[in-house]
């Protein structure tokens, strides 16, 4: 997965941009912080067999499909708990689910959908303009971790309304009254103290708000059932499995929630 060819490649196409514009893939396979998360990776992609483990190095290494394909390999470790060869993409019944588990000493054949809940288009600007507010908010010597808990307009804060609101930080968290757990409302953007740091007079930081979105039982049923519902309607001949989905949300990084539904 992470060959010496793939890694100088990610360097060529990223390291000379902004950290802003370098994709997820470059950090996870440069960084010496994830080597612990790129060890997991070549594992977990060894125990997949062929023709599947081809398919998905290729999905792990394009850009675009990273966080998804990420998300879907950590299903896909925790289903290989459950005994049998546990098949990527494998065809059946002209369909290829994302995961099937074939039969193993007890258990009858099992089929798992990944629903993603993805970034919206034009999430990777929405998140340069928090990282203006951010970098504001770090020029702010008040030791303190601020949270983001509502955003009352649509949108993150453009570059003036980042100045605006980064001033009236300023002046709000050096005033004596932010403490842990003090909420104040500025432009339109509700802001909450929710540490200290180890230094009061160290630079303040803010958590960036989540991209992916919050997400009901209903949506979640919905998209999965719409996924599994040709794997539904094999017969009984065909070797109809056992059927279970999995959503994960790409807003923190791969989180897996599995469910069974039939």
């Amino acid at each position: 997965m992470f060959t010496d060819q793939f890694i100088a490649d990610m360097h060529r196409r990223f390291a000379a941009k902004p950290a802003t514009h370098r994709e997820d893939i470059y950090f996870v396979a440069t960084s010496s912080e994830r080597s612990g998360l790129r060890q997991w990776i070549e594992q977990a992609v060894a125990r997949v067999p062929e023709p599947g483990r081809t398919k998905l190095i290729s999905r792990l290494r394009a850009d675009e499909h990273f966080i998804n394909t990420l998300n879907e390999l950590a299903v896909g470790s925790m289903l290989q708990s459950v005994g049998g060869e546990v098949l990527y993409e494998h065809g059946l019944g002209g369909m290829t689910p994302d995961w099937y588990v074939t039969s193993g000493d007890s258990n009858a054949p099992l089929v798992d959908e990944v629903w993603n809940k993805n970034h919206a288009q034009g999430s990777a600007s929405r998140r340069r303009l928090w990282l203006g507010l951010q970098r504001r908010v770090r020029q702010i010597p008040a030791g303190v971790v601020l949270n983001v808990i509502a955003v009352g307009r649509k949108g993150p804060p453009s570059a003036d309304v980042s100045k605006k609101v980064g001033s009236e930080l300023r002046a709000w968290l050096l005033s004596g009254d932010a403490g842990v757990g003090s909420q104040r409302e500025f432009d339109g953007y509700r802001f909450r103290v929710a540490a200290r740091t180890a230094t009061s007079d160290g630079p303040a930081e803010m958590t960036l708000p989540g991209e992916g979105g919050a997400f009901t039982m209903v949506e979640a049923l919905d998209a999965i059932a719409t996924k599994c519902d040709g794997t539904s309607k094999l017969s009984p001949a065909e070797g109809r499995p056992s059927l279970s989905w999995s959503a994960t949300r790409s807003a923190l990084r791969s989180a897996g929630m599995p469910c069974a539904i039939s």
